[in-house]
C-alpha cells in the first residue's frame, strides 16, 4: 500500500502517493488526466508493480485535482513540475503523463529536459502548442502510448510526438483514451517493456 503525504511547492500544498522499492534502480513520476487522480494508479496496481520492479513510484495529485483541490493552478506549469521534482528529490525521473497532465509535462520536456530521463506520454493534451523544430530539439527517449479507440487525442498526440527523433510507439488494442484503465494488464506489460528498454 502506498504512503501518502503533502509537499509544499512554493505556496501550494500538493498531495502524493509513494511506494519505495527494496532496492532502487530509478524514479518514476505518475501524473493524471482531468477526471482522475493519483488514486487510479494505486487502484490498478501500477504503483505497486513499479516498486516491485525496483522503482521509487510517486503519483501526484496536480493542483486543483484529487486531494490537491485547494491548490491553485500555477502560472508556469512546467516550472512548477520541475520544482516539484526537485522538492521530492526525484532527479532523472521517468515521467508518465496522460491526457490533461500534458499541459504540465510538455513544458517540462521542452524547457527542463535535464529533469527527465524518459517520457511516457499517454495521449496528452497540448502537443499542438509546439512546432516541428521544437520537437526536433528533444533528445529525451519518448515512449508514445495510446488506445486504438482514442480517435481524438490519440491520433493528434501521436502525429505531433512522433516528430521527436528518439521515440517508440505503443498502440493499445481494445482501449480508449484512458487506455491504462481499460486494459491494465496490457498497460503493465508495455510499461515493463519500456522500463527494460530505458535501463539497457
Amino acid at each position: 500500500m502506498a504512503s501518502t503525504n503533502y509537499v509544499a511547492v512554493g505556496d501550494r500544498k500538493v498531495f502524493y502517493r509513494e511506494i519505495l522499492p527494496a532496492q532502487k534502480i530509478g524514479n518514476v513520476v505518475l501524473l493524471h488526466g482531468m477526471r482522475f487522480s493519483s488514486q487510479n494508479w494505486e487502484e490498478i496496481l501500477t504503483l505497486q508493480k513499479l516498486a516491485k520492479w525496483g522503482y521509487r513510484a510517486v503519483a501526484v495529485d496536480l493542483p486543483g485535482y484529487g486531494n490537491s483541490k485547494e491548490a491553485s493552478e500555477p502560472e508556469n506549469l512546467g516550472g512548477f513540475l520541475a520544482d516539484l521534482l526537485t522538492t521530492l528529490n526525484l532527479s532523472d525521473a521517468i515521467v508518465i503523463s496522460p491526457s490533461m497532465s500534458g499541459q504540465y509535462s510538455l513544458p517540462l520536456l521542452h524547457e527542463y529536459p535535464a529533469k527527465i530521463k524518459a517520457y511516457i506520454p499517454i495521449a496528452p493534451i497540448c502537443t499542438d502548442k509546439y512546432n516541428k523544430n521544437d520537437y526536433l530539439k528533444i533528445s529525451t527517449p519518448t515512449y508514445i502510448v495510446f488506445g486504438e479507440n482514442d480517435t481524438m487525442l490519440g491520433s493528434v498526440s501521436l502525429t505531433n510526438l512522433s516528430m521527436i527523433s528518439n521515440h517508440k510507439v505503443y498502440k493499445m488494442k481494445n482501449a480508449g483514451h484512458a487506455c491504462y484503465l481499460d486494459q491494465p494488464d496490457m498497460w503493465h506489460q508495455h510499461l515493463k517493456e519500456i522500463l527494460d528498454d530505458i535501463s539497457k
